[in-house]
């Protein structure tokens, strides 16, 4: 029965444990003397310590076990307060002190029985280093043109053709495991190793076409990540598995091409970028189609007015607007104005539609959202109210025409994927590799959106996020998780944390670009007050 400690944390939650990890004898301190006399006494697998310990501090109680040979196989969880996330604190408990797993108060039980049982079934065999990544590529000067369906497919086989070694390299690290496995000298470090390496494989194959190495990949990890001791029988399965990745990846030198996002139209004649913002008025009421016109000059806009939808088309002909308001009802046509909404959305994307109505229709405002658009103006409204709402919606007169993204994963490659997929569409990517260093970059970064990876070491992407949603000023940001895993344990987790949506692993690139848009246009269309 493996033991577990329990140090300066509520009684409450070490019953709660014992409860729940069956096959551990769980005991609790209270102090870091305590502790001390503890771990000199017994054989310990698991230390649960938090940093409010009374008497001798839990850095201290740490840094200690570090020196005691017999408990080099001791996996420590370390607790603390978000306050003290510092990266160079965080990364100092992992590097110098130890820790295998960071967690963040309030606790989520529910994480915290997780986590703890997967280091002990993980076991002794060495303690993780940590590494700091290299820093990101430098961002380049402004986002090219959106590419078309074959420049993507083009786009993502050079990250391929760049990612090709270290994916390689990933499938030797599980080769040498398997060889253990098959000769009875696994030990728990390169077990926990190759569990790791097979995360990555699962969520990059596939994104760079190769979708049956990615399911390789998922059983791999599901084997390595279990706590049942591996036999020689399971080795030479595990090996069957692998020799069947290396040779999908070898045999295929070019991948698969993964499904890619549409690309968007270009307008015939675009507004450069020192004219005055053209915004289309599309309202079959023409005196109101003439106050906003004149509004709309005052502004320092110009304003296109269509009564019609073959006049709105005529207009869109020859120009793209940066933003439109579009009225939903047409009495004397065959359509309304959800068909033309329906075009902009697939022509243009991104480009701010308000929609005015003057039906407050609960149903008529999800099917526009649903097709696109930003915002709603009721009617009756002012000039001024909608000219204003406009300017909130355009990039050089009220927001910024760059759209960011910090992207935290510990696999480079799958970094190295989303800038491919997601800046031709004007979506800028600073990447993370370290999750230690994730609110420093985070201030620094400054995004509008942040995408995490579940499964990271010592600092899970769900305690990001949990950390994220208590911060009062960046709380609102938006949250999309990576996940190669989408059963519903994994998804009530990612929710339960604060997520707003998830993209499962591998990553395609429509889907991405069109939970990202959708994700960024809500955020945008909350910020924008009703008339």
């Amino acid at each position: 029965m493996s033991r577990v400690l329990i140090a300066g944390l509520p009684t409450g939650l070490a019953s709660w444990l014992a409860q729940r990890l069956p096959d551990a004898l769980v005991q609790v301190t209270y102090s870091g003397e305590d502790t001390l006399e503890e771990l000199r006494g017994g054989d310990w697998a698991l230390l649960v310590v938090d940093d409010s310990l009374p008497g001798l501090p839990a850095k201290e109680v740490l840094r200690w076990t570090r020196t005691e040979p017999a408990l080099a196989g001791l996996r420590t969880i370390y607790c603390l307060e978000p306050e003290a996330n510092g990266g160079a604190a965080l990364e100092e408990l992992v590097s110098r002190l130890g820790a295998d797993q960071i967690l963040l108060h309030p606790l989520d039980r529910g994480e915290l029985t997780r986590h703890a049982a997967t280091l002990i079934a993980r076991g002794g065999g060495g303690r993780q280093s940590v590494t700091a990544p290299a820093p990101p590529p430098p961002p380049s000067p402004a986002p090219p043109a959106a590419p078309t369906s074959s420049e993507l497919r083009s786009v993502v086989a050079e990250v391929w053709a760049r990612s090709r070694g270290a994916v390689i390299a990933r499938v030797d690290t599980l080769e040498r495991a398997v060889v253990a496995v098959l000769q009875g000298t696994l030990l728990g470090a390169q077990r926990h190793e190759a569990e790791r390496e097979a995360h990555k494989l699962a969520g990059a194959l596939g994104t760079f076409g190769f979708p049956r190495g990615s399911q390789i990949a998922l059983q791999l990890e599901g084997v390595f990540g279990g706590g049942n001791r591996l036999t020689p029988r399971d080795g030479a399965r595990l090996s069957e598995l692998v020799a069947a990745m290396r040779r999908e990846l070898e045999e295929g030198s070019t991948p698969a091409p993964a499904p890619s996002a549409p690309a968007p139209q270009p307008a015939p004649a675009a507004t450069a970028a020192g004219d005055r913002p053209l915004v289309l008025v599309v309202d079959d009421d023409r005196e109101l189609a003439l106050l906003l016109a004149e509004e709309g000059k005052r502004q320092g806009m110009e304003v296109a007015r269509a009564a019609d939808l073959a006049s709105a088309r005529s207009v869109l002909a020859g120009r793209r607007p940066d933003a439109v308001i579009l009225d939903l009802t047409f009495p004397e046509e065959g359509e309304d104005g959800r068909t033309l909404l329906a075009e902009l959305g697939q022509r243009f994307p991104g480009l701010p539609v308000l929609v005015s109505t003057g039906r407050n229709s609960l149903v008529d405002r999800v099917r526009a959202l649903q097709l696109g658009a930003r915002g709603f103006l009721n009617k009756p409204f002012t000039p001024t109210q909608a000219m204003e709402a406009v300017t909130r919606t355009i990039p050089r007169l009220g927001g910024r025409a760059e759209v960011r993204i910090l992207a935290v994963d510990d696999d480079p490659q799958i970094l190295d994927a989303l800038r491919a997929l997601l800046e031709p569409h004007g979506i800028r990517v600073q990447g993370l590799e370290n999750p230690l260093r994730f609110w420093t970059t985070l201030e620094e970064a400054s995004p509008d959106l942040v995408v995490l990876d579940v499964d990271m070491p010592y600092l899970s992407g769900i305690e990001l996020c949990r950390v994220l949603r208590s911060d009062l000023k960046r709380g609102n940001l938006p949250v999309v998780f990576l996940t190669a895993s989408t059963d519903p344990d994994t998804v009530y987790r990612v929710f339960a944390a604060g997520a707003d949506d998830y993209v499962a692993k591998p990553i395609i690139g429509p889907e991405l670009v069109a939970r990202i848009r959708n994700r960024l246009e809500r955020a945008q269309a909350r910020a924008v007050p009703p008339a």
